[in-house]
């Protein structure tokens, strides 16, 4: 079967709602009782619609109608957020349900980034029908424009794992995929996302990822959001193994968020959204350094613009990076046909 527009239709409406019924479609979508029927029997002959028992939808006694909804592990997506200091990665349902989980410090740059997404792939066996890859950088069709991170340039990601995994492939901005994953907080937002690298002389990279009317803002290039590096952590150097084992204390940050905290708002001022998080590496800071940044940060804006400081780590990323490609799919029929069909 191939899915035609008005089963893309359904489908989203579906996803969207939760649970819904036959009767709520058809009126909802103004689409002909026996064409929902047809349409979603097919649906569900593939198997990413199901039901999900009878509900009583009208007061005539005894009434009911079947409640349906999306399938949600139909199909599996591998979400892999990629940073200079450590791998992510999760299996998530349709629904951006977690089963599985992997997390990885390790050095990543060029040389080895490829061989360490099909190891985690591999990680998966055959759990994942779909990989979705979030990296630092700018990314257009899969391919990595440009990664000052990770020293990449013009790497054509999506079809390299393609080809060594056997499995279909999306790639997004790792700031866009965090967005992504908090798209159903607020319909605008910001994500800035620290990326603190394995090597703490480096100064902490920063991206934004921007959520516009229910979807990525990608910009006409596709860098929307790209602020480059930020400031070095601590300035005595070290390793993020150094940052996890607590050497440093709460005033070696007071430097770094001082600065971050002014550079996040002007931007988040700038962009005037109803919310903003900080994402990403975060969660690898001490709490009372993270308090420090929510209220740094809130000092600094000049109106009531709600402040989120996330701690999902790489998880909200790769959680993020399924979410992004559950919207793209579930907004774009073409989308749907490459990723699900």
């Amino acid at each position: 079967m191939e899915i035609n527009l008005t089963q893309h239709r359904i489908l989203r409406y579906v996803w969207k709602k939760g649970k819904t019924v036959r009767k709520e479609v058809s009126k909802d979508l103004g689409i002909n009782p026996s064409t929902v029927t047809r349409n979603l029997t097919d649906l569900m002959n593939v198997g990413i619609i199901k039901t999900f028992g009878l509900i009583s939808t009208s007061s005539t006694v005894g009434r009911k109608s079947e409640l349906i909804g999306i399938n949600e592990w139909w199909k599996k997506i591998i979400g892999i957020s990629v940073e200079r200091g450590e791998i992510t990665s999760l299996l998530v349902s349709l629904r951006g349900n977690v089963v599985k989980r992997k997390r990885d410090f390790v050095e990543v740059n060029s040389e080895d980034l490829v061989k360490l997404i099909e190891e985690t792939v591999e990680h998966f066996e055959n759990d994942g029908d779909i990989v979705s890859i979030a990296v630092p950088g700018i990314v257009s069709d899969g391919v990595v424009e440009y990664s000052m991170a990770l020293g990449i340039k013009d790497l054509d990601l999506k079809s390299i794992v393609e080809k060594s995994t056997g499995k279909k492939v999306f790639v997004v901005n790792d700031a866009n995929a965090a967005s992504a994953n908090f798209s159903n907080k607020a319909s605008d937002l910001v994500c800035f996302l620290l990326s603190v690298p394995y090597n703490l002389s480096e100064e902490v990279g920063m991206g934004g990822g921007i959520w516009l009317n229910g979807k990525i803002h990608l910009g006409s290039h596709n860098a929307a959001g790209e602020s480059g590096s930020g400031f070095k952590l601590v300035d005595d150097g070290g390793t993020i193994e150094d940052l996890k084992s607590g050497r440093f204390k709460s005033n070696d940050f007071k430097k770094f968020v001082d600065l971050m905290s002014e550079k996040i708002a002007l931007l988040t001022q700038f962009l005037d959204p109803e919310m903003v998080v900080v994402s990403g590496d975060v969660d690898l800071l001490p709490s009372d350094v993270r308090t420090a940044l929510l209220n740094g940060v809130k000092k600094f804006l000049l109106s009531d613009i709600e402040v989120v400081i996330d701690t999902g780590g790489g998880e909200s990323i790769a959680r993020g990076a399924a979410m992004a490609l559950i919207n793209e799919v579930m907004n774009d029929i073409e989308s749907m046909k490459n990723f699900l069909w």
